[in-house]
């Protein structure tokens, strides 16, 4: 599922005069019933533009959505194009966790999270202010849609915000890897209205998998049927997806193990010819 993120610049010109009054890599927080919000912005540890963070607290007891939240819920939408002297600006989401309260399963984070930006200047030589417009939602027994304004700026040269830095490093740790030997997705496999998905993971650890089609397929999340200690084996229903459509390299797949997890964009699926089904839904 995919989010608009919009950014703007405005000439070097405007950018030193309207950046002035705005000079901190922490905003504020933007308080609201149940949670709050501040951005967060650091110089990039690879010296290239600005790393930042999208910080949302909740109260005990209380989530909010990864990109796809399942069941029921609000995704996060973020909107920089008020920022000044932004080029582009990337939103990264760490490894969320399955919430199942019995009559849905959603995709969610409790209690805090850090949505890792990646931030790219207009010009390098010129100060950065980045504003965010956030809609999320904050959620318990109800769930109710929040909207929160922040504004973080930060100069060329500047050093690190010691609180900033560690809150936006917390967070790019938890952001999925790569696939690898021995943590991967191995098979993607259409059996009928199902897809059967067989992964490679570490020994010993706690296994989920999350599934991201396109933004009108509504397939639920992936179950988990077998495991072994280094191999699980899913299942996710079709029943969602619209009549017609072509499932291979549809889906993206989220593989979680413990506290790490490995992205697989555009799966391949294997076609086969059971009860008269092929790769495509008829």
């Amino acid at each position: 599922m995919k989010f608009a993120i919009f950014c703007c610049a405005l000439s070097a010109s405007l950018i030193g005069a309207s950046i002035g009054h705005a000079q901190s890599p922490r905003s504020g927080w933007d308080e609201a019933d149940f949670s709050r919000v501040r951005l967060l912005m650091s110089p990039a540890v690879d010296g290239a533009g600005f790393d930042g963070g999208v910080e949302i607290q909740l109260e005990q007891g209380w989530h909010t959505y990864w990109r796809v939240p399942g069941d029921a819920g609000v995704p996060p939408q973020f909107d920089f194009s008020r920022s000044l002297n932004v080029a582009d600006v990337s939103v990264n989401y760490p490894i969320p966790e399955r919430y199942d309260d019995g009559a849905s399963i959603s995709v969610i984070y409790k209690d805090r999270v850090v949505f890792p930006v990646v931030i790219k200047p207009a010009d390098p030589a010129e100060p950065v202010e980045l504003t965010l417009d956030l809609f999320y939602g904050a959620c318990a027994e109800v769930c109710i849609p929040v909207k929160a304004s922040v504004t973080a700026s930060i100069q060329p040269g500047d050093k690190p915000d010691p609180l900033a830095r560690i809150a936006i490093a917390e967070f790019q740790r938890r952001l999925p890897e790569q696939p690898q030997p021995g943590f991967a997705i191995s098979s993607v496999t259409r059996m009928q209205d199902e897809l059967i998905i067989k992964a490679t993971v570490p020994e010993a650890e706690p296994v989920d998998l999350f599934a991201e089609g396109p933004d009108d397929w509504f397939t639920g999340q992936p179950k988990l049927i077998a495991g072994d200690g280094t191999g699980a084996t899913f299942s996710l229903s079709l029943n969602g997806v619209p009549e017609g459509a072509e499932v291979d390299g549809a889906f993206n797949l989220l593989l979680v193990a413990g506290q790490r997890g490995v992205l697989t964009r555009s799966v391949p699926v294997d076609r086969t010819n059971q009860a008269g089904r092929s790769g495509k839904l008829r």
